[in-house]
């Protein structure tokens, strides 16, 4: 997956939801408030996914060309990068390709900065 996970999304967010509403049945307590305790946990486990949404629009929109052009920019490792090495990387690929400017490339790359790789088999 380029952007998450949908299966391991589906999953915790499933178990969650049934955690949450067991501990409020435990409780009787059925409130809005109460039951909120899942949206505060997703938000907390998940990044902003409006952020994510706008970087994968914006990614889509972009064509073969213009991603492999990207792509040849990239390290062959992402993991360890430092915000200095992702800033390098993000003016090479605007230095090689401007116009990508123009299609939100800034987007798409703030948006890889958001994947959570390790829990989704990257």
């Amino acid at each position: 997956p380029l952007f998450e996970g949908g299966t391991h999304l589906a999953l915790w967010s499933g178990r969650e939801a049934a955690q949450t509403v067991a501990a409020a049945l435990g409780e009787n307590n059925l409130s809005a408030d109460r039951l909120m305790a899942y949206e505060r946990a997703w938000k907390k486990r998940f990044p902003p996914y409006h952020k994510i949404l706008k970087g994968k629009t914006a990614l889509y929109e972009l064509t073969d060309e213009e991603m492999s052009a990207m792509a040849r920019c990239l390290p062959d490792e992402l993991g360890n990068m430092s915000p200095v090495d992702k800033a390098f990387i993000g003016l090479k690929i605007l230095v090689k390709r401007p116009l990508l400017l123009t299609k939100r490339v800034i987007s798409v790359l703030l948006s890889f900065g958001y994947s959570r790789a390790k829990f989704f088999g990257w």
